[in-house]
């Protein structure tokens, strides 16, 4: 059985890593002649779950755990799957990017974190200030 592989393109909602991934996974997958269901039940999971990280309609990404497995499976190692030794891109910003929910909450954070240093720095200039006043009161 000769299994056709197509690479992931970017329109995949997904990092730059994590398409790296996914295509070396089913790089190795498709060399071990191991159809996306086969693959799926060697990994003890619903024979649908490869077919869908490697589409682009879902969300589904492998795990650590998940590569773990993939690795003893294909008979690899979990590094080969990894890029060396980094993607270029700065796939936190496009993991937030692709999860609106998690900007939202980040955002929400940033901004509440900004809040609290400018009430800091106020109440110290406050302070500063009586601080200032009471000294110039007392040199009268």
């Amino acid at each position: 059985m000769k299994l056709k592989m197509k690479k992931l393109e970017t329109k995949l909602q997904a990092t730059e890593v994590e398409i790296y991934i996914i295509n070396k996974v089913m790089e190795y997958r498709v060399a071990a002649d191991l159809s996306k269901t086969k693959f799926s039940l060697e990994l003890r999971l619903s024979e649908s779950y490869v077919r869908r990280v490697e589409s682009p309609n879902y969300a589904e990404k492998y795990n650590v755990n998940i590569l773990n497995e993939a690795a003893k499976i294909l008979g690899c190692r979990m590094a080969d799957f990894m890029p060396d030794p980094f993607v270029q891109s700065d796939t936190v910003e496009e993991y937030i990017n692709l999860h609106p929910r998690l900007k939202a909450k980040y955002e929400r954070l940033e901004k509440e974190r900004d809040e609290k240093t400018r009430k800091k720095l106020e109440t110290e200039k406050t302070k500063r200030q009586r601080a200032s006043k009471k000294g110039k009161a007392g040199e009268k």
